[in-house]
């Protein structure tokens, strides 16, 4: 059979992903190590997914509820947006390393801006019906924000679901 040398039989891949993610089988420098990567990589997505939904949320809720801020910090988001994370691979080598802090910064930057600008134009997109009927019982204007703007957009379900 002439394909059987470009591609292995079914036996042997189900043995192959056998010993790769239980250890079943000869032992390599691969056997049993899917579960530890698995892992690690878990790790990083987290860590990198907890700081894009920090930085990104509370600058998204600046850009948006701030006139100010929005043109002043809103342009920048907006040129650095479209670079791809590939592009920012050199930069993050070089100031973080070849370690996790570089995964990090990367991952931490391919959320970030999906949380930025779904998150300021959720806030942004707060029907102003809301906000009067709030400020109507007189609710402290520094209660707006946490009680009435951030629970009517979804910027962090998005920038989320990104990556996962």
């Amino acid at each position: 059979m002439a394909g059987s040398k470009f591609v292995p039989p079914p036996t042997t891949l189900l043995n192959t992903w056998a010993n790769w993610i239980v250890g079943i089988g000869e032992k390599d420098q691969y056997t049993g190590s899917w579960l530890s990567h698995a892992i690690d990589s878990l790790y990083r997505v987290l860590i990198g997914v907890t700081i894009a939904a920090a930085c990104g949320v509370t600058l998204g809720v600046t850009i948006g509820w701030f006139r100010l801020a929005a043109k002043l910090i809103d342009p920048v988001v907006q040129i650095l947006r479209p670079i791809p994370i590939t592009a920012w691979v050199p930069l993050a080598v070089v100031f973080f390393g070849i370690r996790n802090g570089s995964a990090f910064f990367l991952i931490a930057l391919g959320a970030f801006f999906p949380i930025v600008v779904n998150t300021a134009a959720g806030v942004q997109r707060t029907p102003l019906l809301l906000v009067r009927a709030a400020r109507m019982p007189g609710i402290w204007p520094y209660m707006l924000l946490p009680r009435v703007v951030l629970p009517a957009f979804a910027g962090l379900r998005i920038g989320i679901g990104y990556h996962l």
